[in-house]
């Protein structure tokens, strides 16, 4: 743990990203930006130019605040497997005592401070279950073409439902984090225990 220095694990390179996706949206003009967006993921090793892909962009679209792009959302995509591989190694590496402890720690250390970078790209009224759904598909490390994504979709909202008293919505970040990544974390845990 003295070793993680936290601020660089929320880094990426940011302009190395935006001349690759140039040259992509160059090269690929006939496309559509679902499309150009789907193989820049591809390109950079984050997902695969898939239908699968292609359908979460395409949810996630509409969902996104004035002024944000899926080159953005794209961009949250990589950091977030950036946040996976350094929480994995933080993971293997910490002596936790139980799952609960390695599930609050990690959304501590890693999560929360992601959560408010990731929600900056959204409108206001997205779901708490669609937060919840993005963590899931962001930082699962199984194949997106085996995710049933209509199946996750409905998993996730009777999971994490969006909480309002009277007018004004519950802040429920904390609970949105742990259904979104609980399950996650809890199998890289039970990975470093064997």
């Amino acid at each position: 743990m003295e070793n993680l220095d936290i601020s660089q694990v929320f880094k990426i390179e940011e302009k190395r990203l935006l001349k690759f996706f140039e040259r992509m949206k160059r090269t690929y003009s006939d496309s559509s930006l679902v499309e150009i967006v789907a193989k820049f993921l591809e390109n950079e090793a984050i997902a695969s130019d898939s239908e699968r892909t292609r359908e979460i962009l395409k949810y996630y679209e509409g969902k996104l605040e004035e002024g944000k792009s899926l080159k953005d959302f794209a961009f949250e995509w990589i950091r977030a497997h950036k946040i996976f591989r350094e929480y994995r190694k933080h993971l293997n590496s910490a002596n936790y005592p139980s799952y609960e402890i390695a599930i609050d720690d990690c959304i501590f250390l890693f999560f929360l401070k992601y959560d408010s970078i990731l929600r900056d790209l959204f409108t206001p009224e997205i779901k708490e279950f669609e937060v919840s759904l993005l963590y899931d598909l962001f930082f699962n490390s199984e194949n997106l073409e085996d995710l049933d994504f209509d199946f996750l979709i409905e998993k996730h909202k009777v999971k994490c439902p969006t909480v309002y008293e009277g007018n004004e919505r519950v802040k429920t970040r904390i609970y949105t984090l742990q259904q979104g990544l609980g399950e996650i974390i809890l199998s890289e845990y039970e990975k470093g225990l064997r």
